[in-house]
């Protein structure tokens, strides 16, 4: 059964955890836990190593509010920490909590890879 690319996210901050929907973890290859929680920085493990500390200063920047914004849309490559191969997600993310001080992050994550371009492998992740 092929799924269909989106997944939930729902973070606490004060705990550090991330509660997702099951396509989530399949998207990443990651097994799913049976109450669907797990630390948040094992997702950080599956960026692809030429894109993690970029997003992580990003990220950083965004819990902090330098951009004043609370949404904002991402994509970055993850690899499958089954196959090993590199896919592109897309994160529509909306934070809450005063500047410095954010307690939740909402999101909403799709599979993009199918639509990248072929070379899109070399390609510097985006932010809008």
């Amino acid at each position: 059964m092929k799924f269909l690319g989106l997944a939930f996210f729902d973070t606490d901050l004060q705990r550090d955890t991330v509660k997702i929907t099951p396509n989530g973890f399949a998207i990443f290859g990651l097994p799913t836990p049976d109450d669907q929680e797990m630390p948040r920085g094992i997702f950080w493990s599956c960026y692809h190593p030429e894109d993690r500390q970029g997003a992580a200063d990003r990220f950083a920047s965004d819990l902090r509010r330098d951009f004043d914004r609370d949404d904002y849309c991402e994509r970055v490559r993850i690899l499958h920490q089954q196959t090993g191969e590199t896919r592109w997600v897309e994160f529509i993310r909306r934070m809450f909590g005063p500047r410095g001080q954010r307690t939740q992050i909402v999101d909403i994550l799709r599979d993009v890879t199918e639509l990248m371009p072929a070379d899109a492998s070399h390609q510097e992740p985006s932010t809008r």
